[in-house]
């Protein structure tokens, strides 16, 4: 018989697949884009809000005004806001380009 005729009943969209799935057991790391709000900054870390929960220990790359790039790891959350550390602490300069990002804020003195 051939095999359009052994089907009676149209194919679910699991049976449609266009390639063989294979039964795996393993884990994997997902990298999702995340706009945060920055509350309040030094050299060794931030204070942010997010629309998604950052629990402790997440690791985050980061793009900050002035387009300093950081990795740093969430070290407490409370609701939407938390508290992460750069792993690599900012420098005088990018702590002043992301402070001059930011409207209506004093001027920074920094050492």
């Amino acid at each position: 018989m051939p095999v359009s005729a052994r089907r009676s009943a149209p194919a679910s969209s699991i049976e449609q697949r266009r390639a063989p799935r294979h039964s795996v057991d393993c884990r994997a790391t997902a990298k999702l884009a995340l706009s945060i709000s920055i509350l309040d900054a030094s050299l060794l870390g931030l204070r942010g809000r997010a629309s998604l929960p950052l629990p402790s220990g997440t690791l985050l790359n980061l793009t900050l005004p002035g387009h300093a790039a950081r990795h740093a790891r969430v070290t407490w959350a409370e609701g939407d806001t938390f508290g992460c550390e750069f792993l690599k602490p900012l420098s005088h300069d990018e702590l002043r380009r992301l402070t001059d990002a930011t409207n209506n804020a004093p001027q920074l003195m920094i050492g």
